[in-house]
């Protein structure tokens, strides 16, 4: 289905938020190799105190600590390709969210990114529920602790997408190669899935 949506647009550049990490690190990622095959496909690891994200570049940090999807994204190419992998601690059980507001402390702090919020419309696809209702497997048994990828696995001649929630399928749908346009969630199912 092809719709136009307005939403935010984050566009990133100075700033610093509330809330930091006990201990954080930031290295260049142990596998990144410009062009190199995977060499785009990062990890994000997460419990109540702990955040690792591997083989991540700003953008994909700046996503997830503002809870945007890439193409509502508007940022310089800072520091270009370079991609990495940071290890943050909380120091104690905190929720997700809170999460989001420390690393987003961690960026400006080590990267100068701030953000500000803009509307712009946009041609999207839109995933909705068929006429004869969803198919999906069982939803996985909720947790506080999760790990995500940026992209779905191959395997045979099929993606496979592992405990991914709905919003987090259109996002990634939306990067697949011969997709032109964002992919928007409308189907309103909650849960993680895994899907083939």
């Amino acid at each position: 289905i092809i719709g136009i949506e307005s939403a935010p647009l984050v566009l990133a550049g100075p700033q610093s938020q509330p809330a930091a990490f006990a201990s954080a690190t930031i290295q260049p990622s142990a596998i990144w190799q410009a062009g190199g095959e995977g060499s785009k496909r990062a990890m994000i690891d997460y419990s109540p105190s702990r955040l690792t994200m591997r083989n991540v570049d700003l953008h994909e940090c700046i996503n997830w600590a503002w809870s945007v999807n890439s193409w509502q994204l508007a940022a310089p190419d800072y520091p270009g390709e370079e991609r990495f992998d940071i290890v943050a601690e909380a120091g104690e059980a905190v929720p997700s969210s809170r999460l989001r507001l420390m690393l987003r402390d961690l960026l400006a702090k080590r990267f100068g990114v701030s953000v500000h919020a803009e509307t712009r419309v946009l041609p999207v696809y839109e995933l909705r529920i068929a006429a004869g209702g969803p198919k999906l497997p069982a939803a996985i048994a909720d947790s506080s602790s999760r790990a995500t990828e940026s992209l779905p696995r191959v395997q045979g001649d099929s993606f496979v997408f592992q405990q991914t929630s709905m919003p987090e399928f259109a996002q990634r749908l939306s990067m697949l190669r011969g997709i032109d346009r964002p992919v928007v969630d409308r189907t309103g199912i909650e849960g993680a899935f895994d899907i083939t």
